[in-house]
């Protein structure tokens, strides 16, 4: 018999963009209303209108498009679609997806593009324009580029695609390669799903922009996408001005914010950035995110400026200052293996319930910080400002092996001040505060990992009456039982309140099973 920890449970609810689902599928509730589908096939020899079967399929997308009515789905299949451009706003498009149809592809991005034609210039065709409520889906968008003078937000804006209202068009399984612009290489004021964007090149944005990036709001959301290889000469080398929700940002490159510039990441990993300053992050609104092996040539390895919660920065180097973070705010966050000249893990920014500890500098007194203010922290040496910082070792689960969660004895527990109404969960979702020290008082834990105190104890029993188990936690919450045969289908067994000794249960079903999983899970 088998038992998984909480944190199974927390990892399975680590939460996902839930906006962009609801646009989509109101998107694709408009396009049922129509029964009309249009087919594409590059190499039909009887193309004939209004392109409704596969004999009469058109050969381009444009045919299609002009013939579909509003709602329509234009099925496109296998090839490279590089010939013909329509003009919008004064630039050239492969494809102008000018009335709010759905346009997908039967087989996928791998053998299904739609080609532009670079370089930036007069002669420049982007890939793909797409109007309010368009959709586009399944497709590589490679070679697209836009004009080097005009308007600067129709004309040389989004090279691989360009939306005409910010976040109204969707974008969805699509690989957007090798694009240019003068900004956002790739995308322009988009929601991008399940989208893949590499070698994309900009001024700003060389992967994707939102266009009203300074201030907010965002026009631009990326939802489980990877932006790789990209790069800005200025701003934003993977995305500028633009919400990211579960998105990896790997060896992106610009002078401000290799990964992002500005806007708000959430759940997002970043590795393996590049910039004069911020290597993985300039500036924005980032929670729950993880920092590693990014780098800059002058301040903050991982994050320069900004508001960072509940992130981890780990491997991150700066030439100058702040290998971990420079500037900016930051709460709860863990910062490990960081470094720089000054401040090896953190410089210049106000830190709030941080672990700062194990970073490098060759200067002996700032290997960890050089900021003005710390408080709440844990690190060394002793900050000379601010409040309820201490010095002992943060005792890790396992450094080495990148465990930073806190051990059962780690001073950090219910160690930090409260930071309710900024800060409501840990990067694992966990919910902050928890009593993780068991002395009745729910408090704040110090840095991005909140101390689970859920757990089954290690005295188990199986007999003729069920399977016999302990769980602990906070005493006087309660929590929820779940089971299940295959760790993806969970089921109801119990909710129970929990008491200081702990709460045993038994489950009969556990006789005729012949493997369990059970998990527990706090009752909010």
């Amino acid at each position: 018999m088998k038992s998984t920890s909480p944190r199974s449970c927390t990892l399975a609810m680590m939460k996902r963009n839930a906006v962009s689902l609801l646009a989509g599928c109101a998107l694709w509730a408009a396009f049922m209303a129509s029964a009309a589908t249009r087919y594409v096939n590059l190499n039909n020899l009887s193309p004939a209108s209004p392109y409704t079967n596969w004999v009469t399929a058109a050969t381009n997308i444009q045919d299609a498009v002009d013939t579909a009515a509003a709602g329509d789905e234009i099925v496109v299949t296998n090839g490279a679609y590089q010939t013909g451009a329509r003009d919008v706003y004064g630039m050239s498009n492969r494809v102008a997806v000018t009335k709010p149809v759905a346009v997908r592809s039967v087989n996928g991005p791998t053998v299904t593009s739609i080609i532009g034609s670079g370089p930036n210039g007069p002669a420049a065709v982007r890939c793909v324009y797409l109007t309010n409520a368009a959709v586009l889906a399944g497709f590589t968008l490679t070679n697209g580029a836009t004009q080097t003078s005009g308007d600067v937000l129709t004309n040389q804006s989004g090279g691989g695609v360009w939306c005409e209202l910010p976040l109204s068009a969707l974008v969805s399984n699509c690989v957007l390669a090798g694009n240019s612009a003068r900004y956002g290489g790739g995308a322009c004021n988009a929601t991008l799903n399940n989208c893949s964007l590499s070698a994309n090149s900009a001024i700003e944005g060389g992967g994707v922009i939102g266009w009203a990036y300074v201030p907010t709001p965002v026009c631009a959301v990326l939802n489980n996408c990877t932006l790789s290889g990209n790069s800005a000469s200025q701003r934003g080398g993977g995305a500028a001005g633009t919400s990211l929700n579960n998105c990896t940002l790997m060896a992106n490159s610009a002078y401000e914010g290799g990964g992002a510039f500005g806007g708000a990441l959430s759940n997002c990993v970043l590795t393996g950035n590049s910039a004069t300053r911020g290597g993985g992050t300039y500036a924005g609104n980032i929670e729950n995110c993880m920092f590693t092996g990014n780098s800059a040539s002058q301040g903050g390895g991982g994050a320069h400026a900004g508001i960072l919660n509940n992130c981890t920065l780990s491997g991150n180097s700066a030439r100058d200052n702040g290998g971990g973070a420079t500037g900016g705010y930051l709460n709860n966050c863990t910062l490990t293996g960081n470094s720089a000249p000054y401040g090896g893990g953190v410089a210049s920014a106000q830190v709030i319930n941080c672990i700062v500890y194990y970073n490098s500098s060759p200067r002996n007194d700032s290997e960890n910080f050089d900021c003005f203010e710390l408080n709440y922290c844990c690190t060394t040496p002793l900050p000379t400002s601010g409040t309820g910082n201490f010095t002992n070792a943060p005792l890790f689960v396992n450094l080495a092996g990148g465990n930073l969660s806190l051990q059962s004895n780690s001073p950090c527990i219910d160690a930090g001040t409260n930071l309710t109404g900024l800060v409501s969960t840990d990067i694992l979702g966990l919910p902050r505060p928890m009593d993780g020290d068991g002395d009745g008082i729910a408090r704040f834990d110090i840095g991005a990992i909140e101390f689970n105190p859920y757990r089954f104890e290690p005295t188990l029993h199986l007999s003729a009456n069920g399977f016999q188990f302990t769980v602990s936690g906070e005493p006087g919450r309660s929590v929820r039982i779940e089971r299940s045969r295959d760790l993806v289908n969970w089921e109801f067994v119990s909710q129970v309140p929990i008491p200081a000794c702990g709460q045993t249960l038994i489950d009969p079903a556990a006789t005729s099973e012949s493997k369990l999983f059970y998990r527990a899970i706090r009752v909010p």
